[in-house]
């Protein structure tokens, strides 16, 4: 049997989910990264739907940014 390589990553945002306006699974690839359009504003959205929406940008609170950094 071949050994399986998994990675688990912390959230970085932690508990105060309160603020978040969408979710995105980025994995930096495009490939098969893009998800159906939906109406509800906490589907999981991935690499292409963000990269195709340009109002969307990066935006981190300071604590979120040192831990991301």
């Amino acid at each position: 049997m071949e050994p399986i390589l998994v990675i688990v990553q912390n959230n970085i945002i932690g508990p105060d989910s309160a603020s978040v306006e969408r979710l995105y699974d980025l994995k930096g690839s495009t490939e098969g990264r893009l998800s159906p359009e939906s109406s509800n504003p906490l589907s999981v959205r991935k690499d292409l739907n963000f990269m195709e929406s340009l109002e969307d940008k990066l935006i981190l609170d300071k604590p979120s940014e040192e831990r991301l950094m």
